[in-house]
C-alpha cells in the first residue's frame, strides 16, 4: 500500500494541491505526509488530471481503513480488478 501511495505521489508530484487541509483542520504543507485519504480526495473533488487515479486511491482507502479497524478484507476486493492493477493476490 505504500509503495503504491510513494508512487502515486511520485507519478503526479506537480498535480497534488498543498497546503492540504483535513476536516479535522490539520494542515498540510509536504507532499509526501498527504496519506491515501487526502490524495483520494484531492483526486476526487479537485483534478481532472487525477480523475483516472481516483477509483485506484478510493480502492486503498477503503483497504487501508478496514485494516486499521481490525476489519475482515473480502477475497473479492483483494482480486477485484484495481487491486490486480497494483498487486496480485491470487499468487
Amino acid at each position: 500500500m505504500e509503495r503504491e501511495r510513494r508512487r502515486l505521489l511520485d507519478v503526479h508530484r506537480d498535480l497534488w494541491r498543498l497546503p492540504h487541509t483535513r476536516e479535522d483542520g490539520k494542515e498540510i504543507q509536504c507532499p509526501e505526509d498527504l496519506e491515501i485519504g487526502d490524495m483520494a480526495f484531492q483526486a476526487k473533488e479537485w483534478g481532472r488530471a487525477l480523475k483516472p487515479e481516483w477509483l485506484r486511491l478510493n480502492w486503498l482507502h477503503r483497504i487501508r481503513n478496514a485494516l486499521a479497524h481490525n476489519e475482515i478484507v473480502l477475497w473479492g476486493t483483494l482480486i477485484s480488478p484495481i487491486a490486480l492493477e497494483i498487486v496480485d493476490f491470487r499468487e
